[in-house]
């Protein structure tokens, strides 16, 4: 059954709709994905603290598992793909928490995709059925894939039981959302000291991967881009 459903919702129309979305989105922004990085120089704390908010929802689970589910499926060319739908997709990302904080400043509101769908399109039906489809997508493929990866490999690196894990994740999110009036300002005030770190580690952990198997990156990348235009 969810594989039916996955096949109505993410089938070539999907994709083909936001990949188009994502080459109107970068074209209308002015290739932001390019310009951003020379703006990040200005601006203050408040932009460092945005920027590294948005990294830690971006490096995670989906960057390591997502990536060789990928691989597995479709072949090392399906790295080429998943580059292209990242490029286009940061004009989607930027797009929609642009128009999220411009609509909040505007109505004094919660800058949600709720809102600027209902005063920007002006739709309120439409937001509703925004938010009863977003409540499952964000517990089932955000919550729900995050916390077992990480229960999962804490549970394997020490042996503790998944229950244990569970709750040392539970304890750790509660703790860095109810560590401010504003949980937005809380989860700012972590990842603007872990994210750098993180980054890092992340990064150095390639490396360093790559190195200790011996990988044969230019042999990788020529078959990345032999195998991103066949049939797999």
């Amino acid at each position: 059954m969810l594989e039916r459903i996955t096949s109505v919702l993410w089938g070539g129309g999907t994709i083909g709709l936001v990949l188009l979305a994502g080459v109107y989105l970068t074209v209308k922004s002015g290739f932001i994905q390019l310009r951003f990085p020379r703006e990040l120089g200005g601006g203050g704390k408040g932009k460092l603290k945005a920027v590294t908010a948005a990294l830690a929802a971006s490096m995670g689970t989906g960057n390591i598992t997502g990536c060789a589910a990928a691989i597995a499926a479709g072949g090392p060319g399906a790295v080429f793909w998943m580059w292209v739908s990242a490029f286009f997709g940061m004009a989607m990302a930027f797009t929609e928490n642009r128009t999220g904080a411009e609509f909040a400043e505007r109505y004094k509101k919660a800058g949600s995709p709720m809102l600027y769908i209902k005063e920007g399109v002006g739709s309120g039906k439409l937001s509703l059925i925004y938010a009863a489809f977003g409540v499952p997508a964000s517990l089932a493929t955000g919550c729900m894939s995050q916390s077992w990866a990480f229960t999962d490999a804490l549970s394997g690196c020490t042996g503790l039981p998944a229950a244990v894990s569970a709750l040392i994740a539970a304890l750790s999110a509660g703790a860095v959302i109810f560590s401010s009036e504003k949980a937005a300002d809380g989860v700012m005030r972590v990842t603007e000291k872990i994210v750098p770190f993180m980054g890092l580690f992340y990064l150095g952990g390639c490396v360093t991967l790559m190195a200790v198997s011996r990988a044969d990156v230019l042999s990788a990348f020529g078959s990345i881009f032999a195998s991103a235009f066949t049939a797999r």
